[in-house]
C-alpha cells in the first residue's frame, strides 16, 4: 500500500488512465484502459493501435501485465489516485512509469489521435 493512498482491488480499479514512461528519450505517454477482466494500451511513439494486455494481474495493491512491442513486462504499485512501477523494455532494460486515472468521459487525450489523410484519386 502506498503511503496515505488506499490499495485498489481488479473490481474497483478506475476504467481509464493517462499513462507515463519516462524513457531514454524523455516521456513517453499513453492511454491506459480497462474493461472487465482485460485492458487496452495505446503508446504515444510505439503504437498504431490498442494493444491487448496480456497476463493482467491486480491485487493486493499490485498490477502487473505484459503487452507486444518495444516495452514488454509492465509491473508495479495500484492504487485509487496512483499507478506507479517500471517496465521492461525488449533489451532488458528497465524504465519507470507512473499513471492518473481519467474521467471515462474526460476529453482530454494522453496521445493525440492519429488522422490519416489520404487524397482522392
Amino acid at each position: 500500500m502506498l503511503l496515505g493512498v488506499p490499495c485498489v482491488s481488479a473490481q474497483t480499479v478506475a476504467a481509464r488512465w493517462d499513462f507515463e514512461i519516462r524513457g531514454p528519450a524523455g516521456p513517453i505517454n499513453g492511454d491506459l484502459r480497462f474493461a472487465g477482466a482485460g485492458g487496452r494500451i495505446l503508446l504515444q511513439h510505439d503504437d498504431t493501435a490498442f494493444k491487448s494486455l496480456r497476463e493482467l494481474h491486480i491485487g493486493g495493491g499490485r498490477i502487473s501485465f505484459s503487452v507486444a512491442g518495444r516495452y514488454k513486462q509492465f509491473g508495479g504499485t495500484v492504487a485509487d489516485t496512483l499507478m506507479r512501477g517500471s517496465v521492461a523494455d525488449a533489451d532488458g532494460r528497465t524504465w519507470p512509469w507512473q499513471a492518473l486515472p481519467l474521467d471515462v468521459r474526460s476529453t482530454l487525450w494522453p496521445v493525440p489521435p492519429r488522422i490519416v489523410v489520404r487524397q482522392l484519386a
